[in-house]
């Protein structure tokens, strides 16, 4: 490890550069909460803290796409927007057999949306079943 002259760690150049790239995208993480029942699990979108958009118009196309995909194509699916803030929304999903289905799904839908409108878009994390 090195440190920098105020003591602070200074991360390896492949870290640097996922940071950055982290920086400047839309960040899909997916997060498992909970494998007992109920079965809960997560999708976290974050806005990249250098991403030049406008963040509040941005956050509500993903709410209301997230919350419009999930009842017309997971009307099953326990789930609902539990978080929304200045730069990130999330969506959990409970006590499915499809939930993971729908989130992943969601997931891939996302990436292309906004792939295709410029952005970078990276997803991290997974669900275990």
């Amino acid at each position: 490890m090195e440190f920098d002259s105020e003591g602070r760690i200074i991360l390896p150049a492949g870290m640097q550069e996922e940071r950055e790239k982290e920086n400047n995208s839309l960040i899909l993480t997916k997060i498992q909460v909970n494998l007992t029942s109920p079965a809960i699990a997560q999708l976290k979108i974050e806005i990249g803290s250098k991403v030049n958009t406008d963040r509040v118009s941005l956050i509500r196309e993903i709410v209301a796409f997230s919350e419009f995909y999930a009842k017309s194509n997971f009307r099953a699916v326990d789930s609902e927007v539990i978080a929304v803030d200045g730069k990130s929304v999330i969506i959990e999903a409970k006590s499915s057999l499809l939930m993971y289905s729908m989130l992943n799904q969601l997931t891939a839908d996302l990436r292309d949306r906004y792939s295709s409108k410029g952005f970078r878009v990276v997803v991290k994390g997974g669900f275990e079943r």
